[in-house]
């Protein structure tokens, strides 16, 4: 088997057939060409196969499995659990790398000695130009906000600063620590960007290295708001329980033990949909039963360490 590649591009496909090769070029063509591509087509029905197999033939590094359909985070889950590389990093089968985007970013995390980080995202029409609609202008300016906290985990609380799943770029022990993509419709990518934030702090690359297409398969432009509420709630709920359990291992995400008094004022003045972030902060009967279990599992990790080995016959 040849030597592990440095980075693996994980593209779950679905239904994209007018894109997906155009993502999978914009991967196989960038200026570090270390890498392998990881194809997962996730049943999809317009020919989307074809297209990925007719590029895998050409190029190597392209790795295709074409299988029945099980969603997004499964899909990416199964190419990183098939990957090899050191750095992982994703694409949506309808999107496109700038293609100096691996290079800018392996320079800036690395360089930076940290574990993840992600770029600043531009928005693209059908055709690949600049999308002109209100929401692209929203999510730029979204991004711009990322400099007006002390910290890019504060940012990142507040709005999904990482705009789509593409965007994330992180070292697969990061991944090993933080745990898999979980099954959630729409907010998988902020699930994991909360849940790797509690480890490591991330580099925010100020330069449009990804390119989010807007087109009328969408997938967010079928997802109802109920969704939409629900997984919100369970994602601020769960990050927020978690930092105000014990302090995180990355001690600049927003917490009440790096951030005393300034974490709470920033959870008083935060609110989502009109929904203050205060009414997500775990109750004293949620933070005594998580203790309880916390110390319980620590109590059965020291007992297993304490442990003699087996004896070998």
């Amino acid at each position: 088997m040849p030597a592990s590649p440095l980075v693996s591009v994980i593209m779950p496909s679905y239904n994209h057939a007018p894109y997906v090769a155009a993502a999978a070029t914009s991967v196989l063509t960038q200026t570090v060409d270390d890498l392998e591509l990881i194809a997962i087509d996730d049943g999809s029905s317009d020919g989307s196969p074809a297209i990925l197999a007719d590029l895998a033939a050409r190029d190597p590094r392209l790795h295709l499995l074409a299988r029945a359909n099980k969603g997004a985070p499964a899909s990416i889950n199964e190419g990183i659990a098939r990957s090899r590389g050191k750095w992982i990093g994703i694409i949506n089968s309808d999107d496109c790398y700038d293609a100096r985007r691996l290079e800018t970013m392996l320079k800036a995390v690395e360089g930076a000695g940290a574990a993840w980080g992600f770029s600043r995202v531009e928005f693209i029409d059908e055709s690949g130009k600049p999308a002109p609609s209100d929401i692209a202008q929203w999510y730029r300016d979204l991004q711009t906000d990322v400099w007006n906290w002390p910290s890019v985990g504060f940012a990142l609380l507040k709005h999904n600063a990482t705009i789509t799943t593409g965007n994330l770029f992180f070292s697969r022990a990061l991944f090993d620590a933080a745990g898999p993509f979980r099954e959630l419709v729409l907010v998988h990518d902020w699930d994991f960007a909360l849940r790797a934030l509690r480890y490591a702090e991330p580099v925010y690359v100020d330069h449009d290295l990804y390119w989010y297409r807007f087109h009328h398969q969408n997938s967010i432009r079928s997802i109802a708001q109920t969704t939409t509420d629900r997984e919100v709630a369970f994602v601020l709920r769960d990050f927020l329980l978690g930092v105000t359990l014990e302090r995180p291992v990355n001690t600049l995400a927003p917490n009440p033990y790096t951030w005393p008094v300034y974490f709470e004022a920033v959870i008083d003045r935060l609110d989502f949909q009109g929904k203050p972030y205060h009414l997500y902060m775990p109750s004293k009967q949620e933070l005594q039963v998580g203790r309880a279990q916390a110390a319980a599992h620590r109590a059965a990790a020291s007992r297993r360490d304490r442990s003699p080995a087996p004896v070998q016959d």
